[in-house]
């Protein structure tokens, strides 16, 4: 390909190792503005997004795909600093990394949650599940109806099901404004 031929395809003649690279210097923001150029770069993007997701979910569990399943399945969703990490890809804050995920779950959905996380993931419950439900509960009043905390023996890595009283997973998550404080 000459220099000329490049310059004139732009974008779109660059694989995708070197888009991944552009995109990890943009912003969420720049890169949800360059999703609506067009049809083509709404794709490249997306993947990228993809991408993203598939790379902070495995670090949780061995199957992304079983596990986006699973969320799909029961209404669930990714919170917290999991979802934080993602969306700050291109900041300075780049070199931290979670160690803890939370999962908010319509209310009666956390068991079989956990069932599967420990089953299919090889976590365990922790035994402090009840003193931080309890926290939880009281700190978030009324967001936060239950909380599961699991921890997985191998690589250290905690989950906690968070379960909404609500009928709507991404209840809770208006209550969590001190993620980004914290973090």
């Amino acid at each position: 390909m000459t220099p000329s031929t490049l310059i004139g395809a732009g974008l779109n003649a660059l694989d995708e190792d070197a888009l991944f690279h552009i995109f990890s210097t943009m912003t969420f923001e720049a890169l949800a503005t360059f999703r609506m150029v067009s049809k083509h770069f709404k794709i490249m993007a997306d993947t990228y997004i993809f991408h993203l997701w598939h790379k902070a979910l495995s670090t949780f569990v061995d199957d992304v795909e079983a596990f986006c399943h699973l969320l799909q399945q029961f209404r669930a969703v990714v919170s917290g600093s999991v979802t934080l990490h993602v969306i700050l890809h291109a900041t300075r804050f780049l070199w931290w990394k979670p160690n803890d995920m939370d999962i908010c779950c319509c209310l009666g959905q956390a068991d079989k949650i956990t069932d599967f996380l420990c089953d299919s993931f090889g976590y365990h419950r922790l035994d402090e599940s009840t003193d931080v439900a309890e926290n939880y509960v009281h700190d978030y009043q009324g967001a936060v109806a239950s909380v599961i905390c699991l921890h997985h023996p191998m690589h250290g890595m905690r989950i906690d099901i968070i379960s909404t009283p609500k009928a709507l997973p991404k209840f809770p998550i208006p209550a969590f404004w001190g993620t980004l404080v914290m973090n």
